[in-house]
């Protein structure tokens, strides 16, 4: 499955994509694949997330689950990280995901039947430090995705200059707007 000749990666529109879509976008643009992300939620994402589920969860984890439905068998590559923890303002804050965020992708997998050859799954602490995060990604990913270590790495680094970039951006953007 490609786009423009470029293998894809389908990425949900839900939970963790609105604070990391950005750095996702540009990793995998970087390395070669094409980022397919899911329609803005709507009724059909919806109800088909609350038909798949095995067990009572929050509306945005059912969410969730209608937009991996919406995706399953459309990309060569499934991407459902299992992010742990974020960039915070303060180093002594811990900034933890929610334990059902967390955990979302292997609910996800096995509600919806995924096959896991297909299945980009790394388990990210996304607090760590560049050199560290590179290596946690590439050592989960690099064999499935034909790629090395330092193209992720390389990858991994332009991808966070880019949300970085963003984030002030949009920081900015919000400044604006209240003055």
């Amino acid at each position: 499955m490609e786009v423009d000749s470029r293998p894809t990666v389908g990425m949900q529109r839900s939970l963790y994509f609105l604070q990391t879509g950005v750095l996702w976008a540009h990793f995998f643009d970087q390395l070669g694949f094409r980022l397919v992300i899911t329609p803005a939620t709507n009724m059909q994402i919806s109800s088909a997330g609350i038909e798949s589920m095995t067990a009572e969860t929050c509306y945005p984890i059912k969410v969730s689950h209608g937009h991996v439905h919406e995706l399953a068998g459309k990309t060569a590559y499934l991407f459902l990280p299992t992010i742990v923890d974020m960039p915070t303002p303060q180093t002594s804050e811990t900034g933890f995901y929610c334990p059902l965020v967390q955990s979302n992708s292997y609910m996800v997998r096995v509600a919806l039947g995924l096959d896991r050859k297909n299945l980009l799954n790394p388990i990210l602490h996304m607090k760590h430090d560049n050199p560290t995060l590179a290596i946690e990604l590439s050592e989960q990913i690099s064999e499935k995705l034909g790629r090395t270590k330092k193209e992720i790495s390389r990858a991994l680094n332009y991808a966070l200059e880019r949300q970085k970039s963003f984030a002030g951006e949009l920081h900015q953007r919000g400044k604006d707007v209240l003055d």
